[in-house]
């Protein structure tokens, strides 16, 4: 259905002018790339990538507004996925997701398309950021990259699981993501691992919950069907209307970000143990999962992983389903903090590495 509306849109309303070749190369982040690259990149942008991301690459391309979530504003340089601290991302990691799609989105992978062609588009991509920011800010510099290391759980998938199941709840992932266990498991978890028991719980234990960005957001008129005009601002007081923000002189609106339920939820970028520990280590800005690399020791990075991972082999069967139906038949009955424990999780293989 959105590929036919593109095409309607196209027809009747799609202005398209051909670009300029660019006559000089640029620097990103102490690299040069040169003329010839660019406009080959801006070529193939337009034939890959212009329907979805827009001609200015401002997430408002012809299709946009009938997806969820909105494409990218690649002009502000901020990826969810880039997996780097303190910096701009490596072009590995953002090739990564260029090949390898982010699942659950309309952002298909496109392991396809020749390498050489896939790098090209994405120093064309940096060409967006506005003079002295993001990418072309001379003072930029490249994050420290995420990697995986040697895992200290290997051969040890069962206790892994175990301690991560643990972590996982006494850790308070829970306040954003589904809980996966009983009050009383997860106070006594708490306690055993960090030493007190939390109070109130909320409310929908058993449910993701969303959360407001002040990072990403999706125009206006986009987040009503187009139904009204592009509102310009100058600052945020000039934004009318709840959760507005002044994003490059343009009103729009701050998306609330969902987390995944893990036993019913595609994870985005990658579900294999390696790509949720970096996923875990380097957080996702934007969307309130806060970085653990350096506030909480490797080893259990790697448990939760292997947790995560764990819970994803039961997506969508019948034992999730009935594991989830007790847990929230046993918060009904009782308003928290003081909900009746649920029967424990059957157990079930590790989902292949």
């Amino acid at each position: 259905m959105a590929l036919l509306a593109v095409v309607a849109l196209c027809v009747t309303g799609c202005k398209y002018e051909e670009p300029d070749p660019f006559t000089e190369g640029e620097w990103f982040a102490g690299t040069e790339v040169d003329a010839a690259t660019l406009t080959y990149g801006q070529e193939q942008y337009i034939l890959y990538c212009y329907a979805c991301h827009g001609m200015e690459g401002d997430g408002r391309g012809p299709a946009s507004r009938f997806l969820r979530p909105p494409p990218r504003d690649l002009r502000l340089a901020t990826y969810k996925f880039a997996k780097t601290t303190d910096g701009l991302p490596h072009d590995e990691d953002l090739l990564h997701i260029l090949n390898k799609g982010l699942d659950g989105t309309a952002m298909l992978p496109w392991e396809d398309v020749p390498p050489s062609t896939m790098n090209a588009i994405l120093q064309y991509i940096k060409t967006f950021s506005p003079e002295d920011e993001g990418w072309r800010d001379p003072d930029a510099e490249l994050g420290e990259r995420i990697l995986a290391g040697a895992d200290p759980w290997k051969g040890k998938t069962s206790e892994a699981i175990e301690a991560g199941k643990k972590a996982y709840h006494a850790y308070q992932c829970w306040s954003c993501h589904a809980a996966y266990a009983s009050p009383d498991d997860i106070r006594d978890w708490t306690q055993e691992i960090k030493g007190d028991r939390p109070g109130t719980l909320r409310p929908n234990l058993y449910y993701s919950e969303s959360k407001e960005s002040e990072l990403y957001t999706v125009g206006v008129s986009d987040n009503v069907m187009g139904m009204l005009p592009d509102l310009p601002c100058e600052d945020d007081s000039d934004c009318e209307g709840d959760g507005q923000k002044c994003v490059m002189e343009r009103c729009e609106v701050k998306l609330k970000i969902k987390p995944p339920d893990f036993l019913f939820d595609k994870i985005r970028a990658g579900a294999d143990v390696e790509s949720i520990y970096r996923t875990i280590a380097g957080g996702i800005p934007g969307s309130g999962m806060p970085q653990w690399k350096g506030s909480v020791d490797d080893e259990v990075i790697w448990a939760v992983s292997h947790y995560v991972n764990w819970l994803t082999g039961w997506k969508d069967t019948r034992q999730a389903v009935e594991m989830k139906n007790k847990l929230r038949a046993s918060a009904a009955k009782e308003p928290p903090p003081a909900l009746a424990p649920s029967e424990p999780a059957k157990p079930a293989p590790a989902p292949a590495q």
